[in-house]
C-alpha cells in the first residue's frame, strides 16, 4: 500500500534520542495509517543498530537500515536512495529528513 508520507532519520551513536523521535512520529493519530518511517543507522560505533533493530520489530511503519561505512552526513542520507527505500513508499507525496 503506498504511503504518503516518509520520514527518513539517520542515526549515529544515538538511538535512545531516535526512538523517542520515531515514537513521537508514529503517535500521530491523523496520519497513522499513511506514514512509514525508515532509520538509517550510519555505522554507529555503539549498539545503536541493534537496539533500533529490537525496539522496532514489531512495528510495520518502521524500517531499519544500517549503512555498510560510515561517510560522514551526505553518505548515510544518500543510503536513502530510491533503490533503498521499499517500493511501496518511493512515491510517496511527502518526505522528511529528520538527523538524530
Amino acid at each position: 500500500m503506498k504511503k504518503e508520507v516518509c520520514f527518513v532519520v539517520l542515526n549515529y551513536n544515538d538511538a535512545d534520542t531516535t526512538i523517542k523521535l520515531v515514537d513521537s512520529l508514529c503517535d500521530w493519530d491523523v496520519i497513522e495509517d499513511k506514514i512509514q518511517v525508515i532509520i538509517v543507522d550510519n555505522k554507529s560505533q555503539d549498539d545503536s543498530y541493534e537496539k533500533l533493530v529490537d525496539y522496532f520489530k514489531y512495528q510495520e511503519t518502521v524500517d531499519v537500515l544500517l549503512t555498510e561505512k560510515n561517510g560522514g552526513y551526505s553518505s548515510g542520507s544518500r543510503e536513502n536512495s530510491p533503490r533503498s527505500i521499499p517500493r511501496e513508499i518511493r512515491y510517496s507525496k511527502y518526505i522528511g529528513l529528520y538527523v538524530s
